[in-house]
């Protein structure tokens, strides 16, 4: 259901500001170029998501990794720093 509105408000938005124009107005070309900026869109959002995906498992097997050795080194100084 989520889906069907959000397409229905992307065509909503799109479509209002032909609508208030006088001039007229070639709705299949409208459409084609709504389809390809929604293809293009669709597209971006796919390569963001994996390449994001891809980097923050880098970084948290890299963090992983560093935690467990910070684990393993034993405390030299148990005692906290005092300032006077």
């Amino acid at each position: 259901m989520k889906k069907v509105l959000v397409a229905l408000s992307m065509v909503m938005m799109s479509m209002t500001a032909f609508a208030s124009s006088d001039a007229p107005v070639d709705m299949n070309a409208l459409w084609k170029n709504f389809g390809y900026r929604a293809i293009v869109f669709v597209l971006l959002v796919v390569i963001i998501v994996k390449l994001a995906k891809n980097l923050s498992l880098i970084f948290w097997t890299r963090e992983l990794q560093t935690s467990k050795k910070l684990s393993k080194m034993p405390k030299k100084h148990p005692r906290v720093l005092r300032l006077k």
